[in-house]
């Protein structure tokens, strides 16, 4: 079973800066969604379950990110259109 299940992919171009938006699931199926939003050097920025609303990171909330990388709470809500989506196969 895989643990965690990575779905998509994003940039979220900001004024001041961007972020790589990576999504998933847990990979049993029914643990909850994710979403981790990583510097363009890498460094985790923000990270959250959809289960229990549980943020942590750097940044430490949508409001940190919003004041660091000059994004919007409208492009950390939805996708862009430019999302790469995963799709896996049947083993």
């Amino acid at each position: 079973m895989l643990s965690n299940v990575v779905v998509a992919m994003d940039c979220v171009k900001g004024t001041k800066g961007s972020l790589v938006s990576i999504g998933g699931y847990g990979g049993c199926g029914s643990c909850p969604e994710w979403r981790g939003y990583y510097s363009t050097a890498g460094r985790l920025e923000h990270y959250s379950y959809s289960n229990s609303y549980r943020s942590f990171g750097s940044k430490g909330s949508w409001e940190g990110l919003i004041e660091a990388y000059g994004v919007t709470k409208r492009q950390l809500q939805s996708e862009s259109p430019a999302v790469k989506r995963i799709v896996y196969g049947q083993p």
